[in-house]
């Protein structure tokens, strides 16, 4: 096995991208008709919480991992690809 002793971590929101990620994810998937759109005001919830230092990370994640439970995995892929290129 090899090893690697390298490790280089990335903060993509508001420094490789202008914008939150996951904020991002949610508009994408909202504008394209797989979530509805109530999950707009919940993402907007979760981002004021997160910017005033309150959000609860395990109620986030079970919100924002669901979709990708819920989404067939060559689906995901492709909306991926459409998310990174458009977004």
């Amino acid at each position: 096995m090899k090893k690697f002793n390298n490790l280089a971590l990335f903060d993509l929101d508001n420094t490789l991208i202008p914008s939150d990620s996951d904020h991002l994810w949610t508009e994408f998937l909202v504008e394209n008709k797989i979530i509805s759109e109530s999950n707009s005001e919940i993402s907007n919830k979760f981002f004021a919480e997160y910017s005033n230092g309150t959000l609860n990370l395990e109620e986030f994640l079970d919100y924002q991992l669901h979709p990708l439970k819920e989404i067939e995995n060559t689906k995901l892929l492709s909306l991926r690809s459409i998310f990174i290129k458009t977004k």
